[in-house]
């Protein structure tokens, strides 16, 4: 320290080239696909489509999300939800687009071909390789829909990815205080407030400062308002941050054009995640002791920072 309280040149020094070592284990290093700006029209009373209102009245085919009984079952839905995902896009050629807590179910694994979680919803789907969508408006919902969304840039798969992790994040901290039956114990004030209040680019701008890797700003800052029984996620929410969004000149938030860069290390993370739950004894009822960020770190390609 100097005379001032301040830190000596040395020491910034050394913090300075902590956080380059940090960038630089989490720097692009794969090809990604060029972006594209969609032709979305100005509001007007021909900006609207005559749309026809149709209900299929069918079985639910599962639970919502926020009715989870345990925290191994909600991770266990959301990465076979995630897999599903994969499946339409990889083997359906099919983009869903609207990723929300409400088109992901829970589903009983002896009933949905050993299947946790599912997707529903695909009115806003687009069959890839045909053309502009025609949308009118932005597809997905506010307070889940992607940053490059929000700022007019054409949906890929990594936007739904994105959508799928803001809506962990959103479970945890809003329906996870019900889930602990303790409402009394949610905090006051919300950082998510700013995830569907604003412009578009003010919302955007939010959450990419949401996203900050820095000790005690960003990611942190949205995942102290989990109650303490979701601590064993936060590992795994740190690492689904380092995939999202790697370095290039600052955060980058493009899309690889291998899929798999991403929906691999995703999987895989949640794998881990649910392994140090169950198999290592963390989930006792309703109780979930902390994960272990060494095994995801030692089992994913993506470092925890």
């Amino acid at each position: 320290m100097d005379a001032g309280g301040r830190p000596s040149k040395r020491s910034r020094s050394n913090s300075q080239r902590s956080d380059k070592n940090q960038q630089e284990d989490n720097e692009v290093v794969y090809p990604v696909e060029e972006k594209q700006t969609t032709s979305l029209h100005a509001h007007d009373k021909s900006s609207f489509d005559n749309r026809i209102f149709c209900c299929l009245v069918i079985s639910p085919p599962g639970r919502g999300l926020r009715d989870f009984r345990s925290i191994p079952q909600l991770l266990e839905a959301f990465r076979d939800a995630i897999k599903a995902h994969r499946s339409l896009l990889i083997d359906g050629k099919i983009l869903h687009r609207d990723i929300s807590e409400n088109n992901t179910s829970i589903t009983d694994p002896g009933e949905a071909d050993g299947f946790a979680g599912t997707l529903i919803e695909l009115d806003l789907a687009k069959e890839l390789g045909s053309g502009p969508s025609g949308a009118r408006h932005r597809t997905s919902t506010m307070q889940f829909m992607a940053i490059e969304v929000l700022l007019s840039i054409s949906h890929t798969y990594r936007h739904d990815l994105e959508s799928f992790f803001y809506v962990l994040l959103w479970l945890c901290a809003r329906h996870g205080w019900d889930f602990v039956q303790n409402p009394k114990g949610r905090p006051q004030g919300s950082m998510f407030t700013g995830w569907y209040t604003g412009s578009y680019k003010e919302i955007a701008n939010k959450k990419l400062g949401n996203m900050d890797k820095s000790k005690g700003k960003g990611l942190e800052v949205i995942m102290e308002e989990f109650p303490p029984l979701f601590d064993c996620v936060k590992p795994l929410c740190k690492v689904i941050r380092d995939v999202l969004f790697p370095y290039r000149d600052g955060l980058f938030t493009g899309t690889p054009k291998d899929a798999e860069v991403l929906y691999g290390p995703i999987i895989e993370a949640f794998d881990n995640t649910i392994s140090d739950i169950v198999v290592r004894g963390l989930w006792i009822g309703r109780s979930c002791l902390h994960c272990s960020s060494a095994h995801l770190r030692s089992s994913s390609r993506f470092k925890v920072l």
